[in-house]
Order: C-alpha cells, then sequence, then structure tokens
C-alpha cells in the first residue's frame, strides 16, 4: 500500500480471502499461509484492509471486502478460533506458554524465549480497532443494529483494556495471564498509540510514546526489549541458540519505526512532521569521540607492548581539550607499557566521568575489586568514620558479572550460572 500498488495488493488479497474463508470454516486449504493459526493474523488482516480504505475509499473497501471483514470479527466474536477466546471483559485470550504465538515467535529447546500468553497487548489492540473499523464500516452500509453491537462490544472491551494494561508508571504491559503481569518495556505498546481506533486517551497515549522514544528508541528502529528491563541482550551474535535467546530481547527492528512515526504524529500533529522528516539523518549519540582515541591510545599500548608516537597524539588530544587548549597538557615521553597503562586508565577516569565506563572499564582490566578497596582505604585514611557503600557490598569474583536471570536458566538448563550467584 505504501508504493501505491494498489492492484497488486488486491491480488494479494484474491488469495489470502479464500484462504482466510477457508480456514474459518474448517475447510482444507487451497493456499499454504503460513502461521494462519497464529490467533493475530485475522487481526491484522483486518488491519491491512483498514489501510486499503484510506489509500482508496471506505466505500470501495466495503464493497469488495465488507462481507469478509465481517466474517472476521463475527468468527473471533463467537468463539470460534482455537486459540483466541474472547472473555467477558472483552479482552482476547490466548495460549502462548508452549508455542510462539505472536512475532515476537523465537523458540530455543522447542519452547518459546518470551512465552507471550495471555491477554497480550497488540492483539487486543488490534481486537478494539477492528471492533470500531468494522463498526463504522457497516454503519456506513446501513447495517445499524450490527454496528451497535460491535460499538457496545468495543466500549467494553476499550475499559477492560486500560484497567488491565496500563501501569502506575504510564506505560502498558506486555501481557497479562491471571496475576502474572509482565512488567517488560517492550515496543508492542506503541501499536496501542499507532492504530486509527485505540482505548487510550491522548494523555495517557503521550506518556506510552514518551516511555518508547526515551528507552526503546534508537537510529535503526525500536529495540525489542528496554536496556533497563531484564534479560537485555542488545547482540545477535554466536551459536544458533545464543542468537535465538537475543532475537527480540534488545535488538532493534526497523519495520517498527512505521507505526512509531505513525503515533508520533498523532501526538504531535503538524509539528510532529520535522522530526519524521528529520529523523534519517538525525546524529545520534553512541560513542564519545574522546572514548574512541583512548581506546585507540589503550590498544596500541597493549598491542605494540608500549606507547606508540599515534598513542601519544590521540591520549595528547583528549588532554588538550580539557586543559582548554593551553598549558602544558601532553603526557612526558619515554613511559613504558605499564605506566602509559596507568595514565589511560587515569584519563579515562577524568574525561569519561559519570558516562557509565568507570565500572565496565574496572572489570575488563581487571582491578574492580582492587580499586574499590584502595579507595575505600584511601577515604578511612582521610576520615576514620567514613563510610563506603560500594565496598561494603562487593564481592572479589562475584560482582564482576550479573548473575543470570532465574527464568533464563529455567528455559536453558546448559546454562552455568555466574560465580557467586
Amino acid at each position: 500500500m505504501c508504493l501505491q500498488a494498489i492492484l497488486e495488493f488486491e491480488d494479494v488479497v484474491k488469495t489470502a480471502e479464500k484462504a482466510i474463508r477457508e480456514f474459518i470454516n474448517g475447510e482444507p486449504s487451497s493456499y499454504k499461509i503460513y502461521e494462519m493459526e497464529h490467533p493475530d493474523v485475522l487481526l491484522w488482516a483486518v488491519w491491512a484492509l483498514q489501510q486499503y480504505a484510506k489509500e482508496t475509499s471506505r466505500e470501495n473497501c466495503r464493497q469488495m471486502y465488507g462481507n469478509l471483514l465481517e466474517e472476521i470479527v463475527d468468527y473471533i466474536h463467537e468463539r470460534r478460533h482455537d486459540n483466541l477466546f474472547l472473555h467477558e471483559n472483552g479482552l482476547l485470550y490466548t495460549n502462548g506458554t508452549e508455542k510462539a504465538v505472536t512475532w515476537m515467535n523465537s523458540t530455543a529447546n522447542g519452547r518459546p524465549v518470551i512465552p507471550r500468553t495471555g491477554y497480550i497487548v497488540e492483539v487486543n489492540a488490534l481486537w478494539y480497532n477492528a471492533l470500531r473499523f468494522v463498526a463504522d464500516m457497516v454503519r456506513e452500509g446501513g447495517n445499524e443494529i450490527l454496528a451497535d453491537t460491535l460499538d457496545a462490544q468495543a466500549e467494553i472491551t476499550g475499559k477492560s483494556f486500560v484497567d488491565v494494561f496500563r501501569n502506575e508508571y504510564g506505560y502498558l504491559f506486555d501481557y497479562v495471564d491471571g496475576y502474572i503481569m509482565d512488567w517488560s518495556v517492550r515496543p508492542n505498546m506503541i501499536f496501542t498509540v499507532a492504530f486509527d481506533y485505540s482505548p487510550l486517551d491522548r494523555a495517557q497515549k503521550k506518556q506510552v510514546l514518551d516511555i518508547v522514544t526515551k528507552e526503546l528508541l534508537t537510529p535503526k528502529g525500536l529495540r525489542t526489549l528496554s536496556p533497563k528491563s531484564g534479560g537485555y541482550n542488545p547482540n545477535y551474535v554466536g551459536p544458533q541458540i545464543q542468537r535465538d535467546y537475543a532475537y527480540h530481547q534488545g535488538t532493534a527492528w526497523p519495520w517498527l519505526m512505521g507505526f512509531y512515526m505513525e503515533a508520533y504524529l498523532r501526538i504531535y500533529k503538524v509539528s510532529g512532521v520535522s522530526f519524521v522528516e528529520r529523523y534519517p539523518t538525525v546524529i545520534w549519540y553512541v560513542l564519545r569521540y574522546a572514548d574512541v582515541l583512548l581506546l585507540y591510545a589503550e590498544a596500541l599500548n597493549e598491542w605494540k607492548g608500549g606507547p606508540t608516537t599515534d598513542a601519544y597524539a590521540a591520549i595528547n588530544k583528549v588532554r588538550k581539550r580539557g586543559y582548554g587548549n593551553k598549558g602544558n597538557y601532553s603526557l612526558p615521553e619515554g613511559m613504558d607499557q605499564a605506566t602509559f597503562r596507568k595514565a589511560v586508565h587515569k584519563e579515562r577516569a577524568y574525561e569519561l566521568a559519570f558516562e557509565g565506563h568507570r565500572r565496565l572499564d574496572l572489570i575488563r582490566w581487571g582491578i574492580y575489586y582492587e580499586t574499590i578497596q584502595e579507595t575505600y582505604n584511601e577515604l578511612k585514611n582521610w576520615w576514620s568514620s567514613a563510610s563506603y557503600v560500594v565496598y561494603d557490598y562487593t564481592k572479589k569474583g562475584q560482582h564482576e558479572l550479573m548473575p543470570i536471570p532465574q527464568r533464563e536458566m529455567d528455559l536453558c538448563t546448559q546454562f552455568n550460572q555466574n560465580p557467586g550467584w
């Protein structure tokens, strides 16, 4: 649709329409539609036809696909789907514990890595959107009774959606199953803001957008998990099982940006256009130049067995700016490897202070515990009553690594827990 390929879209739907009807009626399929049985597929089909209505006209969509839209909604409403159950509160429930049932479908050892189950946020956002869209379509076609029925169902669904998914921090649970609520910050809540029909009011939508912008937005798309959430792993590397576990645990997906932009424009309207237009060219902070220079100097010193001319030039460039381009900022010549290494350590502590590098630097240098102990001793020498909380709670050989979350240990019994945990 975004390519204005209307005729091609209609050709695709011609095939899909037959397959959908066969699936709904429990008939043998003439076409192989991948994952047709998944609970969100029919709802995404409604959304796709909604885009067709926006690109052509609602009248044209109703004439071509009105019956199909009614059949899909009726099929779900009458609880005929094997894994999509309409509860009395108006929300759709699906079982995703044994098999992945949404687009976050990575599996390991035959089980979903992310067992999204129960009330799933985008499934129910799609359901509310479908109810309102089809209600408007049939009302325009003269079927007031069906339209009123669907709108009444949407009212129930919308109220329950807010009550169930919206938490005290203003964002949406990713899924809720009984008393189990997934607090992970994931991009699936952005659909609720992006869709034409949403159960959230404008203030609630903005809170969701702000959280997604703050924790999930990257130059390449939206992260599948916030760095602040447990199990975050942005690196899709290593053997297949390691990549399976990382697939939806922090990697960024470009296709989600379309929905993010839709959501952004719904909140900021005309004033948001400039951001949308600039987004691909916005300069995003990834790594400070001073950090690169200091890493380069450190690498040369370790590689060459001592500081090279380029190593001196790199670290002195950082020091020059720090000294305000004046004074004697250059390191003395003739340092050996160990002395230069200490100089780099000291420079990184000064230059990158309060930027979140220090702990990781000390760990990779193998001096994390020793440095904390030295700091503690210096504090006590300066003031005997001084307290240093980090020293009190740091154990050598344990706190260099975080514990692997128990959920991950349960999912993959081949993991060995990190030392001390």
